[in-house]
């Protein structure tokens, strides 16, 4: 079986956390690093933090089919500070919100996962969101034609502008302003976006309540689109086209894939 891995910033150290605030349960610490997980990839595919005061809404649903005792480890992070709550929960329209508390500046790291039913339970997750990437696909082509392989990222000089943004914090690390993201977790949602499509591993997918259309195109920040360009090899030369690319991210942002423009672009 090959070897999965947890992404979360390099500034939690989770193992320390909870040899300075021991869990009164039993616990597997697979079951803590998925709901950071979440946090810092899946969630941030699937929300605008900006829009949503920096929370991420996390499925109860969700968190139950992967651990019954999801509520046990949530309440553990959430007493000593690694995450914060919402309190917002509306029945059939919003789940409850989550936000990492404060944290050093941080890069991407991942974690072996060490638990064997973990590893079980993440594949076949992560191979259901593979079935839902390749059905969006099919569905709104039209939307999804261009994350294919022509398409690259400048990393050096995106990760350059996300620390002239986001320069390093000095001194105390503050807290998070109430109804705004932190700049931590905004730094890492573009460390993680250039790192994704890096790698060219492409998401998308359609909300299921108001139609809108998250990918990498659309999800990565504003000042670091001119460093996408889609690569159209031809016979003995290379042709950039950045400046395409970058008007056609400005039309996927905010659309609605459900409107009908399946002849769009």
């Amino acid at each position: 079986m090959a070897q999965t891995y947890w992404t979360i910033p390099s500034g939690i150290d989770l193992q320390s956390f909870l040899k300075k605030n021991p869990p009164k349960f039993k616990y597997k610490i697979d079951y803590f690093y998925y709901i950071i997980d979440y946090l810092c990839s899946k969630g941030m595919e699937l929300e605008d933090l900006d829009n949503n005061a920096g929370f991420i809404n996390m499925s109860a649903h969700k968190l139950l089919q992967f651990n019954h005792e999801y509520k046990n480890y949530v309440a553990h992070l959430s007493k000593h500070g690694l995450i914060r709550h919402d309190n917002k929960y509306i029945v059939g329209k919003k789940s409850s919100g989550y936000q990492l508390g404060k944290f050093q500046q941080s890069y991407i790291q991942e974690i072996p996962i060490i638990d064997f039913v973990c590893i079980k339970k993440i594949i076949r997750e992560r191979g259901e969101d593979n079935r839902i990437i390749k059905s969006t696909c099919k569905k709104y082509h039209y939307l999804t034609k261009w994350l294919n392989e022509h398409l690259v990222i400048d990393a050096v000089g995106a990760k350059n502008k996300v620390e002239e943004l986001f320069p390093e914090q000095t001194g105390t690390v503050r807290g998070t302003l109430k109804g705004k993201p932190s700049s931590t977790s905004k730094r890492f949602k573009a460390l993680y976006s250039i790192d994704k499509m890096s790698k060219n591993d492409f998401y998308y997918s359609v909300d299921d309540n108001v139609g809108r259309f998250h990918s990498n195109l659309t999800n990565i920040k504003r000042e670091l689109r001119h460093f996408i360009a889609s690569i159209a090899t031809t016979v003995g030369n290379e042709e950039y086209i950045s400046q395409i690319i970058k008007e056609e991210i400005d039309k996927l942002t905010g659309l609605k894939a459900l409107v009908g423009h399946e002849n769009w672009g």
